[in-house]
């Protein structure tokens, strides 16, 4: 049977290309020969100083991680359900986000309802997805050394590194569909474009779409869909369940015309913005402005429909979850986190083709970030030393 995705390739070669070399020149469109190569340091992280110390735990994956400008890795972690349970009654206080130093040794550590007067807000335990997600869930480190938080309670959160609160977007508790310009939905992740110090939230758990602010003000710029679209919201049950199967990923079937699961957004140097549809199996690439350029898939016949009809419990949760870039001038590399199948995809930029892939620990590609010498970190705690392309 033909599958729809093939011919998505016929349209991402010439319209990518374009885009690229309008962009960035001829020769930048070019990719170099040869693959990536990666091999993992088993060293990273290092042991705690304190053996007795609880936080943060070695042995259990983050939810999200971020490399800093001095390329110290951030990581953000849950506390498990008793340490949740004991911190709500008085007891010592969890921290959720922390730093590793250039050796992997955590440095600094604060984040959580005592950090700051906002914070996201754990969900309510009879609420499934795509409402009953982590309280912390995606960050990001921009250019200045702002540590930026978001997840559950529709709200994305710029500290200073030493935890001091900057910066608050949209209001704890508080949502309005996917085409109000300061409310969030329940927002996966987030990025800040250098180049124009705007803020890109993945607007995509109950919202369907990619929103950009000011990163200093946090006044609202834009927002979009799918295809550049305004999107459209799904209908939920009183369960919180979607309340349409046909809303739902089928490999066979044709593109779906709305986002389903925003879970990442990234900026590359010349300004092209990759988003992560991860419950439809694709990334969508779009100008600044929110022009549609074109998609590509990511494992098309990964099961991907949770919430549906499966319900509480249900973890086919797709493929295309995080993407970070390679550190080339030209960032001639484009890696995508899959955390269903346990692999970082590495494509070429430039026609996006599939070149190879890096096998990780399990559902360790929640999200991922590359330092300046192009190392790949990953939110199972995991480090792979980049040794060149052959």
């Amino acid at each position: 049977m033909r599958r729809p995705w093939l011919s998505w390739f016929a349209r991402a070669v010439p319209l990518l290309t374009c885009l690229l070399l309008a962009s960035a020149g001829a020769a930048a469109a070019q990719a170099p020969g040869g693959v990536p190569v990666f091999e993992l340091d088993p060293s990273w992280p290092a042991p705690l100083a304190d053996p007795d110390a609880p936080w943060p735990d070695l042995d259990r994956n983050a939810t999200s991680v971020a490399v800093d400008p001095r390329d110290h890795v951030w990581m953000m972690q849950l506390p498990t359900p008793a340490e949740l349970e004991a911190e709500n009654a008085g007891g010592p206080r969890v921290p959720r986000v922390f730093e590793f130093d250039l050796a992997g040794n955590v440095i600094r550590s604060w984040g959580g309802p005592g950090t700051s007067d906002v914070w996201m807000l754990e969900p309510d335990p009879d609420v499934p997805y795509p409402s009953g997600t982590p309280a912390e869930h995606g960050m990001f480190v921009d250019h200045d050394n702002n540590v930026w938080v978001t997840g559950n309670g529709h709200v994305a959160l710029k500290f200073s590194p030493a935890g001091e609160l900057l910066l608050q977007v949209g209001e704890p508790g508080r949502t309005n569909g996917s085409n109000d310009t300061a409310l969030l939905g329940n927002s996966c992740e987030l990025t800040v474009d250098p180049a124009t110090n705007e803020l890109y939230v993945a607007d995509g758990y109950n919202n369907r779409r990619v929103i950009v602010f000011d990163a200093a003000t946090g006044d609202y710029s834009r927002h979009w869909g799918a295809y550049g679209n305004r999107p459209v919201d799904f209908e939920l049950t009183d369960e919180g369940l979607y309340s349409d199967d046909s809303q739902l990923y089928a490999p066979d079937a044709p593109p779906q015309p709305q986002f389903l699961a925003v879970h990442c957004v990234r900026v590359a140097r010349d300004g092209t913005v990759y988003v992560c549809d991860r419950q439809r199996n694709r990334v969508q690439v779009f100008r600044r402005d929110g022009t549609f350029v074109t998609e590509f898939p990511v494992a098309p016949d990964t099961p991907a429909e949770l919430g549906f009809p499966q319900g509480v419990g249900a973890v086919n949760f797709g493929s295309a979850s995080t993407i970070g870039f390679s550190t080339d001038a030209e960032q001639h590399y484009l890696y995508v986190g899959d955390n269903m199948n346990d692999a970082i995809w590495i494509h070429q930029r430039s026609d996006l083709a599939l070149l190879g892939s890096i096998d990780t620990n399990r559902a360790a590609n929640h999200y991922l970030s590359v330092d300046s010498a192009g190392n790949i970190y990953n939110s199972g705690l995991q480090k792979f030393v980049f040794r060149g392309v052959r």
